[in-house]
């Protein structure tokens, strides 16, 4: 991953505004930086302070934006997917209580409806020059001052502030939750999609449903223990989680994919619909009676 270096332009716009400026003011005269990044070059680098005015303006405003901070208090399937996708995708620091969610541009759509659902009336910020392309743009969510969030995302779904070193399987079983969850985790960490291949010595087309999702073993063994419950299967040699280099993946392809995929879209929840919607209507080609509306792009 390159290194997100700060530019003269940048240095220049801090030293001439941070001592006059509120910190979400400073988030938006630098969009590619966040507040714990502008606070620290300012700092450490400059040796920079906020005038008395700032800072009490800072105390009165630092939560301005509403949301609902009961979200994740009671499990339910539209909380539950959240919690899935933010326990593949998303970022929890447990000292300034924050939730982070950083996305392609081309999914901003989703951070909408996560908005939406959640009632926050905060910004959604473009990033530019981070992650594995210093020209890629991204959409980044950042909600701050949600304790309640942090502390019920813990739990109730296991998702804490080392998920990126251990994740472990949510503390949910009715089976609802579980398919909105795993349904939030695949949009997070996963891919669905229809392959083609030439089959048979005849080289005929085969095409077929694939679901492809990388994480931590002890996810991956949950999620493929519910898969199989789903789809059985007659095979000796059950598909398994296995590592990947540095990580483990877990794949179903076939009629088994079809299957638990029908079966994931009898709960209501936001999926992406870039991901779903191409596997969905090879299903319905081949004649499964599936009626689902997307909410987001």
């Amino acid at each position: 991953m390159p290194i997100n270096y700060w530019t003269e332009q940048e240095d220049l716009l801090l030293k001439e505004n941070y001592s006059t400026s509120s910190y979400s003011e400073m988030l938006l005269i630098l969009p590619n930086r966040s507040g714990s990044s502008i606070y620290n070059r300012a700092l450490k680098k400059f040796r920079l302070k906020k005038d008395a005015s700032v800072v009490k303006l800072n105390r009165e405003s630092r939560w301005r934006y509403y949301r609902n901070r009961e979200f994740f208090s009671i499990p339910n399937t539209l909380n539950s997917y959240w919690a899935g996708f933010i326990a593949a995708d998303g970022y929890i620091d447990t000292k300034c209580s924050k939730v982070s969610i950083m996305l392609a541009e081309k999914d901003r759509g989703h951070l909408d409806r996560f908005c939406k659902d959640v009632k926050y009336e905060g910004p959604i910020r473009t990033r530019i020059g981070s992650g594995f392309s210093a020209d890629s743009k991204y959409a980044v969510l950042d909600v701050c001052g949600v304790r309640s969030w942090v502390d019920d995302l813990d739990r109730h779904f296991n998702v804490g502030a080392n998920k990126t070193k251990i994740l472990r399987p949510p503390n949910i079983f009715e089976e609802d939750l579980v398919k909105a969850y795993i349904s939030g985790y695949i949009d997070g960490d996963g891919s669905i999609g229809v392959y083609s291949r030439e089959y048979g010595s005849n080289g005929k087309d085969y095409s077929c449903v694939s679901i492809s999702i990388v994480g931590y073993k002890p996810v991956l063994s949950w999620i493929k223990g519910w898969f199989d419950s789903w789809a059985e299967t007659n095979r000796k040699k059950k598909s398994g989680v296995v590592k990947s280099r540095s990580q483990y993946r877990y794949s179903v392809n076939g009629a088994r994919a079809e299957s638990i995929i029908n079966k994931m879209l009898g709960v209501d929840v936001p999926r992406l619909c870039r991901k779903w919607e191409p596997s969905i209507n090879f299903m319905v080609s081949k004649g499964y009676n599936i009626d689902y509306k997307f909410y987001s792009v």
